[in-house]
């Protein structure tokens, strides 16, 4: 029997996971908001394992497909490209427009993973765009870059206010390059030689 007419017959399970850094807790759901059960696994080689073994039983078992929601996290790329290599389907839920979970006054992790597998049962996730993994390592890098000389400016004016308070005014061309740098300690060496004279 295909996965479509399994489907068709019986349906599919719906399994909220609130991921964190250290573990993942679950809600599985049936069609009609029965719950099948709650769970914790760690996000470890052997929690992702027993994760999965969990699942595709519950497929052989109950002979229905299972489809995954997560909130949008750093670890979420991971879980979802993990989930659909093993065939199951995953929604990684745009969190700034499902309030549901962030605007709750019972706020927890069986709770959120209960929302997410009740409202995927109900189609009503909205749904984040992650992009491809070659697109993500580039975003990072240029990310890097820019946190890299950001960092490089705040230290070049925190070097010149120094120079500054000490009597020396600089300009800005003078920390961009070894060559200028070491004319201005030339420079700065001369002058306090020449006041000791």
């Amino acid at each position: 029997m295909s996965r479509e007419q399994r489907e068709e017959k019986i349906g599919q399970l719906s399994v909220g996971v609130d991921l964190h850094k250290s573990q993942l807790t679950i809600c599985v759901m049936r069609e009609d908001g029965e719950l099948v059960q709650e769970g914790m696994y760690r996000t470890t080689a052997e929690g992702y394992r027993a994760f999965v073994q969990k699942m595709h039983e519950w497929e052989q078992e109950l002979g229905c497909s299972v489809a995954m929601a997560v909130e949008t996290t750093g670890n979420a790329r991971y879980l979802r490209n993990r989930m659909e290599a093993e065939g199951f389907s995953v929604v990684v839920v745009n969190t700034n427009k499902f309030k549901v979970i962030s605007q709750s006054t019972k706020k927890n992790d069986r709770g959120d993973a209960a929302t997410l597998a009740y409202y995927l049962g109900k189609d009503m996730l909205p749904e984040s765009h992650l992009a491809d993994q070659s697109s993500e390592e580039l975003r990072r890098m240029i990310k890097c870059r820019s946190l890299l000389v950001s960092s490089m400016v705040k230290m070049k004016n925190q070097i010149h206010g120094m120079l500054l308070g000490s009597g020396i005014t600089t300009k800005a061309a003078q920390l961009q390059s070894n060559k200028k740098r070491q004319a201005l300690v030339k420079d700065r060496n001369s002058q306090t030689n020449n006041a000791l004279i």
